[in-house]
């Protein structure tokens, strides 16, 4: 297992330098602040460490611990987000949560794992199957972050400082209703992988289905009652979470909670297909086209932060639409 981590760590070193190394071009290329591309860079580099311990937990049958590390992870992530918003960071704080949450479940998961950690590597026998898992995990991962924060930098390159300040709250909101949600993603998560593992059977695969289905259901459910709040009492929302000196935003609240809905659902069904091992290069190509596509729409269109947020509500649309091909294939 050390193996493992040690070459992954190695390998995220090399990429988080590159991105260091390019911080200048970043910078002036996407006229953002040198924090917010320094913390995008990290979240990705940290996003390729965690997946070692989730491919060992899940190697070893150890779905339980699976899921306790995938709440903690879940629950870190909206804990420092919120704490950190409510401190005044406003955007950095939902950022600075992604990478902090992954390092505290990346520790959090070797708990269990003593027992392993104290065995040799040449007696470590899927050495090679935690690479290939974790690997995949990272493509995936970065492409998924990469979604939802490329946004946050092209609003700063496009718009005036109090156009892009509208956006991040805006977004702000919209991200804590995403991490939110993933409490509910990582449930699923644990609970199909261990029914996959134990029987592999195309009534295993029919049977995860149904928890999946279960599971965009319930979160259809909360997402509605949030997008009903946002859409009666958006003022409310709005300075209660960034404050009332970004209460201009409220007519865009509703489109971004909207959007963001309709990630989590995207959420879903990429965990729901890592888990089961299923369709991990068609989920890749997907979250690929995805964010080359919005990119390019958000070059074309950017007239107004109404246009942006409804170009970025149309790409998540969109993306969970070519997702749901994943799940009848």
């Amino acid at each position: 297992m050390f193996k493992a981590i040690k070459n992954i760590f190695i390998f995220s070193i090399i990429l988080f330098a590159a991105f260091l190394l390019l911080l200048p071009l970043w910078v002036q290329v996407w006229h953002t602040n040198v924090w917010t591309i320094i913390i995008i860079s990290f979240s990705l580099v940290v996003a390729f460490i965690l997946p070692v311990v989730w491919g060992v937990l899940q190697g070893t049958n150890r779905f339980g611990q699976l899921g306790i590390n995938n709440s903690v992870e879940m629950v870190a992530k909206l804990a420092v987000a919120i704490i950190l918003v409510l401190a005044g960071t406003g955007i950095y704080g939902v950022l600075v949560a992604i990478p902090l949450s992954l390092i505290v479940a990346f520790f959090a998961g070797l708990i269990p794992l003593k027992d392993i950690i104290r065995v040799k590597a040449k007696s470590f026998s899927f050495e090679k199957t935690i690479m290939r898992y974790s690997l995949s995990a990272f493509i995936i991962f970065f492409l998924f972050i990469s979604l939802y924060s490329i946004d946050i930098i092209m609003a700063r390159y496009f718009f005036s400082p109090i156009d892009a300040g509208l956006y991040s709250a805006i977004s702000v909101i919209g991200k804590v209703v995403l991490f939110g949600s993933a409490g509910l993603t990582r449930a699923m998560f644990s609970e199909v992988t261990e029914k996959h593992e134990k029987q592999k059977t195309e009534r295993s695969r029919k049977e995860s289905r149904k928890i999946l289905f279960r599971a965009l259901g319930f979160l259809a459910t909360i997402s509605g009652i949030i997008l009903f709040l946002s859409f009666i009492f958006p003022e409310v929302i709005i300075n209660l979470v960034v404050g009332n000196k970004y209460i201009a935003a409220t007519p865009l609240l509703k489109y971004m909670v909207l959007a963001m809905t309709f990630l989590s659902f995207s959420s879903l069904i990429i965990f729901y297909n890592l888990s089961i091992d299923w369709h991990k290069k068609t989920t890749a190509r997907i979250l690929s086209a995805a964010l080359f596509l919005q990119i390019a729409f958000l070059i074309l269109f950017h007239g107004s932060v109404e246009q942006f947020v409804k170009v970025i509500l149309g790409a998540n649309i969109g993306l969970f639409l070519a997702l749901l091909i994943t799940i009848k294939r």
